[in-house]
C-alpha cells in the first residue's frame, strides 16, 4: 500500500512504529498538498475570471475548475488512510 509515494526499500528497513509513523507523515503531507492545491486553485481563477479564452469565449479560470474536486476527493482518500492507521 501507497508503495509509489513512500520509498519502500527505505521504510522496510524501519520497525513497524517507525514505518507507522513515516506513513502519517506522508498521508499529512498529502492533505497539505491537497489543501494547497484547493486555495492555489481559487486563488488563480478569482485572477482569471477577466482574461477570455478568445477560440472558447470561456474564461481562463475555468481552466482550474478541476483543481477543486480533485484535491477534494485526494482528501477524502487520505483522511480515510490517516483515519486507519489512527485506529
Amino acid at each position: 500500500d501507497n508503495a509509489h509515494v513512500q520509498v519502500t526499500f527505505l521504510v522496510e528497513k524501519l520497525s513497524p512504529a517507525w514505518q507507522r509513523r513515516v506513513a502519517l507523515v506522508t498521508h499529512s503531507l498529502i492533505l497539505f498538498i491537497c489543501g494547497a492545491l484547493a486555495w492555489g486553485r481559487n486563488a488563480k481563477n478569482n485572477s482569471g475570471l477577466e482574461a477570455i479564452i478568445h477560440d472558447l469565449g470561456l474564461p481562463i479560470g475555468l481552466m482550474y475548475a478541476a483543481c477543486l474536486p480533485t484535491s477534494l476527493v485526494i482528501a477524502f482518500f487520505e483522511l480515510r488512510h490517516l483515519y486507519q492507521l489512527i485506529t
